[in-house]
C-alpha cells in the first residue's frame, strides 16, 4: 500500500521542489550578500552527482530522487557552514570517490577505479588530513563489502592518496617553503582534547543529533529488511553504514572538527536515510516522514536565525 510518504518520495516533482527550497535557504544564508556562488555551485554539482550515483547502481528499488533530496535538506540545516569552501569541496570529492568505489564492486581488475576513488579521498585530505584515519577501515570494507581488495587495488589506493601531494611538493620546492606541508602532515598525528564542545554552535550539535537519530532508524530498517534488496545493494549500504558510524564516533570524540566532518557525514548518510524514507510504508513511518521533514525545516530556520549561538 502506497502512502503519502511513498507518493512524495517517488514523485518526479520532489527534486525540483527541494532544489527551489535549497535555493531559498542559500539566498537567506548569504548566497548573494556574502558572494557564496562557488560554494553553491559545488553544492549543486554534489546533489546532481548523487542523482547519478543513485541511478547508476540502483540504490533504491523504485524510481526516486530521495537520496539527493535528503542531501539538500540536510545541507540546508547547516547554514553556518555555507561559507566554508573546504566542506563543499570535501563533500564533492567524497561523492566522486564513492561513485568510483561502488562501480568497482566485485571487480578485481578495477585498479583504475580504485586509484581514482582514493585520488579524491587524497584531495579531501589536502583540506582535512585526518580523513586518512578512515583509510584502513575503507580497505577492510573493500575486502568485505566491495570485494575488490587485492595487491593491485591496494597499491592503486596508495598511489591515489599520494597523487595530490606529488603536485604539492614541487609547488613547495618552487617556493622554497615546506612549512605548510610540514604543518599539514603533523596534524595527522596531532591529538587535541576530546569531547570539547567549547565554541561549537548549538545548531550544529542539533544537526548532528538529528542526523545520528534518523540514520540509526534507517540502519535498523536496512538490517531488518535488507533481504529485499539485491546482494550488491545490501553490501553497498553496509559499506555506507559502517563508514557513517565511524565518522560519527570520530566527531563525538573530536567535535571541534565539525566543519570538516559534517559535510562528509551528510554525503555518507543521505543514501541510507533516503532508502528509509522511500521504501518504508507503514502508518508509523508515514508519520515519521513528516516529523523528520518538519524537524529539518525547524533546524534550518533556527540556524538561519541564530547561526552563532554557541556553547
Amino acid at each position: 500500500m502506497k502512502r503519502l510518504q511513498n507518493k512524495i518520495a517517488e514523485s518526479k516533482n520532489t527534486l525540483p521542489v527541494t532544489l527551489v527550497y535549497g535555493l531559498g535557504v542559500w539566498l537567506l544564508g548569504g548566497l548573494v550578500t556574502d558572494d557564496l556562488w562557488l560554494q553553491f555551485c559545488l553544492f549543486m554539482v554534489t546533489a546532481l552527482l548523487l542523482v547519478y550515483l543513485n541511478n547508476s547502481i540502483a540504490l533504491l528499488r523504485v524510481r526516486s530522487r530521495m537520496v539527493s533530496c535528503t542531501f539538500i535538506a540536510l545541507t540546508c540545516c547547516t547554514s553556518q557552514l555555507f561559507p566554508t569552501l573546504s566542506g563543499d569541496v570535501s563533500a564533492l570529492c567524497l561523492t566522486i570517490a564513492l561513485i568510483f568505489m561502488f562501480h568497482s564492486y566485485h571487480d578485481y581488475q578495477a585498479a583504475g577505479r580504485t586509484y581514482f576513488s582514493f585520488l579524491f579521498i587524497g584531495l579531501v585530505s589536502v583540506t582535512f588530513i585526518k580523513v586518512l584515519w578512515l583509510v584502513p577501515l575503507i580497505w577492510v570494507l573493500m575486502g568485505t563489502n566491495m570485494i575488490t581488495l587485492n595487491f593491485r587495488s591496494f597499491v592503486a589506493s596508495l598511489l591515489g592518496i599520494i597523487t595530490p601531494y606529488w603536485f604539492i611538493i614541487p609547488w613547495c620546492l618552487l617556493r622554497h617553503d615546506f612549512s605548510w606541508l610540514s604543518s599539514h602532515l603533523t596534524q595527522f598525528v596531532t591529538f587535541t582534547p576530546a569531547f570539547d564542545l567549547t565554541g561549537i554552535p548549538i545548531g550544529i550539535v542539533a544537526v548532528f543529533l538529528f542526523i545520528m537519530t534518523v540514520t540509526s532508524l534507517s540502519i535498523n530498517h536496512i538490517l531488518y529488511h535488507g533481504f529485499e534488496d539485491k546482494t550488491r545493494i545490501r553490501l553497498t549500504f553496509g559499506f555506507l553504514s559502517i563508514l557513517s558510524v565511524a565518522c560519527m564516533l570520530f566527531l563525538i570524540a573530536q567535535p571541534q572538527y565539525y566543519s570538516q566532518m559534517i559535510p562528509l557525514i551528510i554525503v555518507l548518510t543521505c543514501p541510507i536515510i533516503g532508502h528509509y524514507l522511500t521504501l518504508t510504508s507503514t502508518r508509523v513511518t508515514n508519520i515519521l516522514f513528516f516529523i523528520i521533514a518538519a524537524l529539518a525545516v525547524i533546524i534550518t530556520i533556527f540556524n538561519l536565525w541564530m547561526p552563532s549561538y554557541n556553547f
